[in-house]
């Protein structure tokens, strides 16, 4: 039997972890004051005694004497039989033959089922509500952060999950098969890129539409963005934009505070989000706040599923030969069976319009500097994928250091087409693995125009290597497994998924 040390006062004693259902419960009774705790798989949190015997002695649990491993020990070794959820669908698919038996990526599904446990019956409240209850005054006493105790009238002790790994290890995969299980109507799973420019979009309109006398467009937008959906999924939450990073802390805590629940994906740790950025201080405080409100887990196992996949059709053509063009432009005049190729326009928004060149039949047709070279950003590629289910791009070069502003976007572009399962068709001067190579000598961090860049930016030297493509090699290795697995039959045969 696992146990943990408490202390009340003078008194200390060991007390039983007793399983319940999916959650791991410690019961302790001092002074005949009874307590329930919550532990997930890799915190135990303080708890505060809801009458205690004096003044000095305000706390049941001072610290939790139990290791992480103890706890992970207690959740593996529990035969969780669900016949339900996220754990029930995909012993389903293993035994349909449909996916392969991994075991350390279906101990990630057990924690994806207990969160499923706490949420199918979970109603959110609102901090902005009151306390209904001597009960409900005792319970919002409970405090769910590791760190330090959160304030009294927090009511949401449920963590969520944030799941990172590298490349192809499962993590869209997992978080689709929870999504699909979880029985909620307000729930939204969406590409991290999508909400903040969702988010910005609606401040903007708020300031259009505002009165005199508001001032913060969070604690509205945060409402809003929670009425509509609770259970946020996010698939690749990474942060890059000086924007989306000073107003994340604001928003996901009052979020939060009206009950949301997240689970995400992500390439990275959360202490390596938005690294290197400028004005990162200000950003650290909202890594320490994710973790309080999510269990971080590494879904690494070794094995890009990406890479496995079946490819009986060459779309991605390399080196920039003549016979190769000449490849390229036949399978498109193929796809579009005879119809005519003209020129249309996108709008964006009540300001922006993008050109499309060449198009015919629901395929866009871009040499890479109309596509990367040009100022456009995600929200311009989204429009592209809403409109289009096949994008061919020729022309595209190999990238360094020196050309990290087409490389960046490059990588958006291909983020974004993958999230939405459009086709891509591309004549590329090398490899996907060898599209972005590391040549540092390309800049020259000894010349005046250089030093001058810095110190007018005020850089750290840490923050110096974000000119020597440390962030643009990272996010290409996602984007190199993402375009191997775009040329698979698989997703080649998956029906085009548009941006709502």
């Amino acid at each position: 039997m696992l146990t943990l040390l408490t202390r009340s006062g003078a008194q200390s004693r060991l007390v039983p972890i007793i399983r319940r259902s999916s959650n791991i419960i410690v019961r302790t009774n001092f002074n005949n004051n009874e307590d329930i705790v919550q532990l997930n798989k890799n915190t135990v949190h303080r708890c505060y005694s809801t009458t205690p015997t004096n003044s000095s002695t305000s706390t049941l649990f001072e610290k939790a004497e139990a290791t992480t491993q103890s706890i992970h020990s207690a959740l593996q070794h529990d035969v969780v039989a669900a016949k339900e959820g996220p754990l029930h669908n995909y012993d389903q698919l293993i035994s349909s033959g449909k996916i392969k038996v991994d075991k350390y990526q279906r101990e990630t599904v057990k924690l994806l089922q207990n969160l499923y446990n706490q949420i199918k019956d979970y109603n959110p409240v609102s901090s902005d509500d009151s306390d209904s209850g001597n009960f409900s005054k005792w319970v919002s006493k409970l405090s769910i952060l590791s760190s330090k105790p959160s304030s009294p009238s927090s009511k949401n002790q449920i963590k969520g999950i944030y799941l990172y790994g590298d490349v192809g290890c499962g993590k869209s995969f997992l978080m689709d098969l929870f999504y699909d299980s979880v029985p909620i109507h307000k729930k939204k799973r969406i590409h991290f890129h999508h909400f903040m420019l969702d988010v910005h979009k609606r401040i903007h309109k708020w300031r259009q539409t505002k009165s005199d006398d508001e001032t913060d467009p969070i604690p509205p937008l945060s409402k809003q963005l929670t009425d509509e959906a609770w259970l946020l999924c996010f698939d690749e939450f990474q942060v890059t934009d000086v924007s989306d990073a000073m107003i994340l802390k604001r928003l996901f805590a009052c979020m939060f505070d009206n009950g949301a629940i997240l689970v995400t994906t992500s390439n990275r740790h959360p202490n390596d989000l938005y690294k290197n950025g400028l004005n990162r201080q200000l950003f650290v405080p909202f890594i320490h706040f994710l973790e309080s409100k999510c269990l971080v887990h590494n879904l690494n196992s070794g094995l890009d599923y990406r890479l496995t996949g079946k490819r009986s059709k060459n779309v991605y053509l390399t080196p920039l030969t003549p016979e190769n063009k000449e490849k390229f432009y036949h399978l498109f005049d193929e796809l579009r069976q005879g119809e005519e190729v003209v020129s249309e326009t996108i709008t964006i928004n009540a300001s922006r319009q993008l050109v499309v060149p060449r198009s015919a039949r629901g395929i866009a047709l871009y040499r890479f500097k109309e596509l990367c070279d040009a100022a456009l950003g995600a929200a311009d590629y989204i429009a592209i994928s809403k409109q289009f289910h096949t994008v061919f791009i020729e022309d595209v070069p190999s990238m360094n250091e020196s050309t990290k502003n087409q490389a960046r976007r490059f990588i958006t572009l291909v983020d974004v087409l993958y999230e939405h399962k459009v086709k891509l068709i591309i004549c590329a001067e090398a490899a996907p693995s060898r599209l972005f190579m590391s040549n540092a000598e390309d800049v020259d961090t000894t010349t005046a125009e250089f030093r001058q860049m810095t110190d007018d930016l005020k850089l750290t030297p840490e923050q110096l290597s974000r000119f020597t493509g440390e962030e643009e090699r990272f996010m290409f290795s996602r984007a190199v497994s993402r375009m191997v697995e775009m040329q698979s039959d698989s997703y080649l045969s998956a029906h085009h998924n548009p941006p709502k």
